[in-house]
């Protein structure tokens, strides 16, 4: 089975997976020459399908992580109700906040999704080929498949994904992935990174390694 990974968003890149080993991973930037190029990778998906002589037939599925059609927004209803109680208790704009908010990632996702699609079906893939996953448990596989180990805890941290900011996994071969909690986007430790990153006078999303070297 062949499997091509596709990230259009911030560091946008390719990766090519075959019979669970990873073939080739291209990012975008090492070809447009744009720092944590954000965008559909074009350059970064016509090297790999020509590279290995592919066309899209060739391809069993398109893996996105990013946008999880089957999210259960209940889930996420509770832990945002005591969320919001606790902010609002201490200021009264922040219930507007907190719509703003979720109304900003929703709307930002779904322009990114669309423009995934329009441009994956521009490139002759079918919407069949698609397997749109939760953007933490993605990160959580990515972390977990390529260690040696067989059973094991999993912490996934970033700014933002599918109304998530981090995420507490536990794996083993007779139960799968299991999330055993998350945060929201609105504890996000990511963005926190990020505000140092400004306070410090750096670029936000751009220079946070320079603040992890100081």
């Amino acid at each position: 089975m062949k499997i091509l990974s596709i990230q259009n968003g911030f560091d946008a890149g390719c990766a090519l997976i075959e019979k669970e080993k990873i073939i080739e991973v291209a990012n975008e930037e090492r070809f447009s020459r744009i720092k944590l190029h954000e965008g559909f990778p074009h350059l970064s998906l016509n090297y790999i399908m020509k590279k290995y002589s592919l066309k899209p037939k060739n391809i069993d599925r398109i893996a996105y992580g990013w946008y999880g059609k089957n999210i259960d927004i209940n889930e996420f209803s509770k832990k945002l109700l005591k969320r919001s109680i606790i902010a609002i208790k201490k200021s009264n704009k922040a219930a507007q906040i907190l719509v703003d908010r979720q109304k900003l990632e929703i709307e930002r996702d779904e322009e990114v999704r669309k423009k995934f699609n329009k441009e994956i079906l521009k490139k002759g893939f079918s919407e069949n080929q698609i397997s749109y996953l939760e953007h933490h448990t993605s990160h959580a596989w990515s972390a977990f498949a390529c260690s040696p180990f067989d059973d094991a805890y999993i912490f996934t941290f970033d700014g933002r994904g599918d109304f998530k900011s981090s995420s507490f996994y536990y794996y083993n071969k007779k139960i799968g992935m299991k999330e055993l909690n998350f945060q929201l986007t609105i504890d996000s430790v990511g963005y926190l990174y990020s505000q140092i990153t400004n306070y410090l006078g750096f670029t936000p999303f751009r220079h946070e390694g320079k603040v992890t070297g100081l």
